[in-house]
């Protein structure tokens, strides 16, 4: 069973496929960081970056970190990082190096997915089928129920204007507006049973495509 990523369009058509099996076989939230995909090697404790080919460039150890990364996503400059030791959100620069940890203990249990929408952090509540968006500074602004769209929530992306959710319930994205309102539903090829995490390059949506368990 091949471990994935999946491009595809803004409707959820494929475009193309990248075997990533080599480098990982978890790959739990995927990230783009202006040039190249960020996964979470979630078995493995990693961060890996790999650029559009599909290629290794580097990979970051996060064990001294968090155990189990989750969720990553990229504010601009620094890499995004919640997994499941503390349910903290973490702040790396690009060298994996930690900057600083947000605590989420009594906002989100298992904060599995991370994005940044241009202020503030977006983060999969998922225990609590939820979307909390944090500020900078781990103050919760709001919380979004979205247990009647999806209630395995796993992966969550932001397109400059919208917000994309993803959850193994159904193995769907779900474009949301800002409220959480569900805008559409994207149906997405998948060969594994895992849609892990989701993201947005500024053209085009990325996806992971794994069996959790399996590799």
């Amino acid at each position: 069973m091949a471990t994935l990523l999946r491009i595809a369009d803004r409707n959820g058509v494929l475009i193309r496929s990248i075997d990533i099996n080599a480098i990982t076989d978890t790959p739990s939230g995927v990230a783009f960081d202006g040039k190249n995909y960020l996964v979470a090697d979630n078995q493995n404790d990693r961060v890996v970056v790999i650029d559009r080919n599909g290629v290794l460039i580097r990979a970051l150890n996060v064990t001294a970190i968090d155990t189990l990364p989750f969720g990553i996503g990229f504010d601009g400059k620094n890499i995004l990082l919640c997994g499941s030791q503390n349910d903290n959100i973490y702040i790396l620069d690009r060298n994996g190096t930690l900057i600083r940890a947000i605590s989420t203990t009594g906002i989100t249990t298992v904060p599995m997915g991370i994005a940044f929408d241009g202020k503030n952090y977006l983060v999969i509540d998922n225990q609590n089928d939820r979307i909390v968006i944090i500020d900078r500074s781990g103050v919760l602004i709001r919380a979004i129920n979205i247990a009647a769209i999806d209630t395995q929530p796993s992966g969550i992306g932001f397109d400059g204007k919208n917000i994309l959710l993803c959850g193994s319930q159904n193995d769907k994205i779900y474009i949301l507006d800002r409220n959480g309102t569900l805008i559409r539903t994207l149906n997405i090829t998948m060969a594994g049973a895992d849609v892990g995490g989701v993201a947005f390059d500024g053209k085009e949506i990325i996806y992971t495509d794994y069996v959790l368990g399996e590799g």
